[in-house]
């Protein structure tokens, strides 16, 4: 019985730590960057009313042209995908210390999303 209960208190410790994690809400403005350019522009992440974990993506209008192909997000458990208006992928980025990074899928250049 004491590796059973051992067991459960592990499990619900560990389940508790991963809620802990995704506290963070996603949406709000974002500072986007391309490569290793100091050019960013901002990426506003408005949540859908019925799902905090996907909706609207607004890029400022001084993100480049190919950034300008985004336009919804969705959260998943390695992070955040970055969707066009037809619903193709233009990126899929990780989390990576408290932002998000990952490359582009047209060109794979990385892309970085930091607060």
């Amino acid at each position: 019985m004491t590796r059973l209960t051992s067991f459960v208190i592990g499990a619900l410790l560990a389940l508790s730590t991963i809620a802990l994690a995704q506290v963070e809400p996603i949406a709000g403005v974002w500072r986007l960057s391309v490569g290793k350019s100091d050019a960013r522009c901002s990426l506003t992440l408005a949540s859908d009313p019925s799902n905090d974990h996907a909706g609207v993506a607004s890029p400022s209008a001084d993100c480049a042209t190919g950034l300008q192909a985004i336009s919804r997000w969705r959260q998943i458990p390695s992070g955040i995908e970055l969707l066009s208006p037809a619903g193709g992928l233009v990126a899929q980025l990780k989390d990576r210390n408290g932002g998000f990074e990952g490359p582009r899928f047209t060109d794979g250049k990385m892309l970085a999303l930091n607060r």
